[in-house]
């Protein structure tokens, strides 16, 4: 039997609870700390995490306070006319819920937590560890909203005698569960642009499935060598980029929100091959990568063409060719270095692995222009002793060059003498690292501090080619190079070969494309390469030894001569000549015959 005082309290709980609800204090919070923009109508339920990011972190820890006090102040209410009967605490709980999804469609999530422990601190507790360490290792939102639905009930019952109060508990697990079928998360993040540090600490509650970040231990059997190369990178205090993965299949949108791209930080997007093995394939510039993206439309739009890349037929033949497995591709998104000075560092002789020479091509900009061979890069040889490097690689920056240690810097260009001896270091410092096994290694400089872009190991030149070649057809087997004409230029990729030239844009049906032909390109893209392998050699107008197409050209011993461009007009289609890749020379048959 309800005493007067008894009713006049569930009246209260019946009329304040609801009402508390339904008031919208976070939207109060926002106009008095400066950072609120006028909210739609439409939007009526303003989350906590758009407190955040919209008004900063004061703004969003006062919401949560005020929210907090919304689910603790209905369960004191109701302990205050009720203090014998805890069901009507659940019950406050429950006109508390309704009140804001009658108002705000939504559930108020915030409240409900702080309410429940203020009710039952144990049963509270236990839900949310258990909770947590499910969710932690499977990452799963709808299953782990599900735990903590059914747990708080049975963990309620299993501690408590009062069987209204178990059934009530079960009813307001129940609504939530409903609610949240019908309404968006509280969790959702705003559209608007957003604060980095909030999408941290908010993404993690809405991953569907793990997202990747390369400040952690990656396996490459998980997202490929790629990545986790880049991960122990960035373990072994490396400048490395920051960084995440998305694996084959998973879900972007995640990934989508923490990235925020803009023209202020624009991102790059690579592929990163599951199953590949750098260490007899380096898949260099087997798979698209792009550049520049500013905004999630078109982060979203690059994702899917680097997923795709996977699938072309270039790719698929270079994995038949290099014995590699069918698997999948993971993605890496990493923040885009704007590069003042860029290229890519080989930790030796790219043609013999030996050596105390690190070979470096560079250019102004970004790495891309050397990587994508569409420039002639700047060639220096820094010449670098075993001695030189600290003994201690693991201690804090030892992969900086120290200032009273100088190299003998050999070439000409724009890059800083100090620059170079600086990535020559580190590249040398890097082979260390792995046991000695040379390094290929993307780096940028951006004025103020040198980046790590990328390393993989440097793989010989395929022995495949043999080194010994009939005569050129009309000569004598005796010719040599004092008996014909010679062209000079830069070796790419090494073995001896003859055949007939075709320049593309001059041949004609009567001279296709044959086994025996030696093609003339004006540069050497990677991808190409795995279609071009049943020729006899190429000759290329721009590019250096360390492109991604010089280096796929050595795995396939395809012989490749880079040919100022002014002595192009010197090859023409049909022409039978000679071509050394070895020494960067190509012969062609005496004039008179």
């Amino acid at each position: 039997m309800l005493t007067l005082t008894q009713v006049w309290g569930a009246l209260l709980i019946f009329v304040v609870c609801p009402l508390l609800g339904a008031l919208p204090l976070t939207r109060f919070v926002l106009p008095p700390t400066g950072g609120a923009q006028p909210m739609q109508e439409r939007d009526r339920a303003i989350g906590i995490p758009t407190v955040f990011e919209a008004g900063g972190t004061f703004a969003g820890v006062l919401a949560i306070i005020l929210e907090a006090a919304k689910g603790i102040g209905t369960v004191l209410l109701a302990r205050y006319y009720f203090p014998a009967d805890a069901s009507w605490e659940v019950v406050a709980l429950i006109a508390l819920l309704m009140g804001r999804y009658w108002a705000a469609k939504s559930v108020g999530t915030t409240s409900i937590l702080w309410g429940s422990t203020i009710h039952s601190p144990v049963a509270a507790g236990l839900t949310l560890l258990i909770s947590f360490l499910g969710f932690t290792i499977f990452r799963e939102k709808q299953q782990g909203r599900l735990l903590v639905l059914v747990l708080f009930p049975v963990i309620t019952a299993l501690s408590q005698q009062n069987g209204m109060q178990i059934l009530l508990t079960a009813c307001l697990c129940g609504l939530m569960g409903w609610i949240y079928q019908k309404v968006p998360e509280d969790l959702e993040l705003p559209s608007a642009s957003t604060r980095l540090e909030s999408r941290r600490l908010f993404g993690f509650f809405r991953s569907d499935r793990a997202l990747f970040s390369l400040d952690q231990a990656l396996s490459r059997d998980t997202v490929g060598s790629k990545a986790a190369t880049l991960a122990q990178l960035t373990a072994w205090d490396y400048p490395v980029p920051k960084g995440y993965v998305l694996p084959a299949g998973d879900d972007p949108a995640m990934l989508l929100e923490i990235t925020r791209p803009s023209g202020k930080s624009p991102v790059i997007v690579r592929a990163s091959a599951i199953g590949d093995n750098p260490l007899l394939a380096s898949a260099a510039g087997q798979y698209s990568a792009v550049l520049d993206v500013t905004s999630q439309e078109a982060l979203l739009v690059a994702i899917n063409q680097v997923f795709q890349s996977y699938n072309r037929g270039s790719a698929i033949q270079y994995r038949r060719d290099r014995a590699l497995p069918e698997n999948r591709l993971a993605v890496i998104v990493q923040q885009q270095i704007q590069g003042l000075c860029s290229g890519v560092a080989c930790s030796r002789d790219p043609f013999t692995c030996q050596g105390d020479a690190v070979i470096i091509e560079a250019l102004l900009g970004p790495a891309q222009q050397v990587t994508s061979g569409t420039s002639n890069p700047d060639r220096y040889r820094v010449l670098v002793q075993e001695n030189d490097l600290p003994d201690q690689l693991n201690s804090p920056d030892s992969w900086q060059l120290p200032e009273a240690l100088t190299f003998a810097v050999e070439g000409t260009g724009d890059t800083p003498k100090r620059l170079l001896e600086e990535v020559a270091f580190l590249a040398r410092h890097v082979e260390r690292r792995y046991r000695g096994v040379p390094q290929v290694m993307e780096w940028s400089f951006d004025g103020d501090r040198l980046w790590l872009l990328q390393s993989r190991p440097l793989i010989p030149p395929s022995p495949d080619r043999p080194s010994e070649m009939p005569a050129l057809p009309g000569s004598s087997t005796s010719l040599t190079y004092e008996k014909s004409q010679r062209l000079i230029g830069m070796p790419i990729s090494p073995g001896q070969t003859d055949g007939k030239v075709i320049v593309p844009d001059e041949h004609s049906a009567s001279s296709a494309i044959s086994s025996n032909t030696i093609l003339v390109v004006p540069h050497l893209k990677a991808h190409e390469v795995p279609a071009l392998a049943q020729l006899q050699g190429l000759i290329i107008e721009t590019g250096g030894q360390l492109s991604n197409g010089a280096i796929a050209a050595r795995e396939y011993g395809l012989p490749v001569v880079l040919l100022m461009p002014n002595e192009r007009p010197l090859l023409q289609s049909g022409q039978s000549i000679r071509l050394d890749g070895t020494q960067g020379l190509i012969e062609l048959p005496p004039r008179d015959q």
